[in-house]
């Protein structure tokens, strides 16, 4: 019970202080609600929308050669995931395990 109890905390201290534009965890919130306050994007306007940006991580196959054991080379394999955003800054994980925060003013986004 204690270990849950720490771990409820952990969760609620994880998220408290994020502003309504953060999506701080992968559901959004210490619930996993999925849930967002902001009003934007409405079901009369859902269809109006399109891609703005897209971003490549650079992630390249790993030789064989390179590898610490005998084996094939690794190559990157189609990846999805849920991008968090804290402080207006966007951080997306790629597939080698690696944590990204490109620079959403490059794609003409406000940071």
């Amino acid at each position: 019970m204690r270990i849950w109890a720490v771990g409820v905390f952990g969760l609620v201290l994880a998220t408290a202080g994020f502003s309504q534009d953060d999506w701080p965890t992968h559901g959004g919130d210490a619930g996993g609600t999925k849930h967002s306050t902001l009003d934007q994007i409405r079901r009369d306007n859902v269809h109006q929308l399109a891609p703005l940006w897209t971003w490549e991580t650079g992630d390249e196959p790993i030789a064989a050669a390179r590898m610490p054991f005998a084996g094939r080379e690794i190559k990157p394999g189609k990846f999805q995931g849920t991008p968090v955003v804290v402080d207006g800054t966007l951080y997306i994980a790629t597939s080698y395990t690696q944590v990204a925060a490109p620079k959403l003013i490059a794609f003409g986004l406000p940071s």
